[in-house]
C-alpha cells in the first residue's frame, strides 16, 4: 500500500514539569514518539506530524503543542485520520479536556489511539472503556493532587 492510501496520523507526546515526573511514571518524549511511530507502522499507517510539549502541565490548555493539535482538528481535518498518544494522560490530566478531545474525535470520525491502553482493539466500545478508565484514574489522581497541593 502506498503512502497515499495509508491512514495518516498525528503523534502527540508530552512531558510534565520535572518535579512530578516520577509521580506520573512518565517516559521521555523520545520514547513516547518512538512507541507511537512503531505502533502506527504496525497498523499500516503513516505518521504525518509529530507534536510535542515539554515541561508542561497536562491540565493546562496553554501548551503550544496542544494548541497545534487543536489547530489541526479545526483547520486541517482533511490532512489526518487520527491521533496517536502513548497513553491518554499524555494528552491531558483534565477530565473536561479529555471528554472534549474524545467527543471531537468521535464527531470528526478521527481515530484516537492510546498505544499503552488500547492493545489492538480500536472499536468504539474499547475507546469508551479507555475513556472511562482514564476518567476514574484522573478523578482519583486529581483528588490526591489537590489534597497534596500539587499542580499536574
Amino acid at each position: 500500500m502506498n503512502d497515499g492510501m495509508k491512514k495518516r496520523y498525528l503523534v502527540y507526546a508530552r512531558e510534565s514539569e520535572m518535579d512530578i515526573h516520577d509521580v506520573l511514571h512518565e517516559i521521555s518524549i523520545e520514547d513516547q514518539v518512538e512507541a507511537c511511530k512503531k505502533h502506527v507502522e504496525k497498523i499500516g499507517g503513516v505518521v504525518t506530524k509529530i507534536i510535542t510539549d515539554k515541561n508542561c502541565s497536562g491540565r493546562s490548555i496553554e501548551r503550544p503543542g496542544y494548541q497545534t493539535l487543536f489547530d489541526y482538528y479545526n483547520f486541517y481535518s482533511d490532512r489526518f485520520n487520527g491521533v496517536v498518544v502513548y497513553e491518554m494522560k499524555i494528552l491531558t490530566t483534565s477530565i473536561d479536556q479529555l471528554m472534549e478531545i474524545f467527543v471531537k474525535s468521535e464527531y470528526d470520525r478521527k481515530d484516537l489511539i492510546s498505544v499503552k491502553e488500547m492493545d489492538d482493539d480500536y472499536s468504539r466500545d474499547r475507546r469508551l472503556m479507555v475513556l472511562l478508565n482514564n476518567i476514574l484514574e484522573l478523578s482519583q489522581y486529581n483528588k490526591t493532587s489537590k489534597d497534596e497541593g500539587k499542580a499536574i
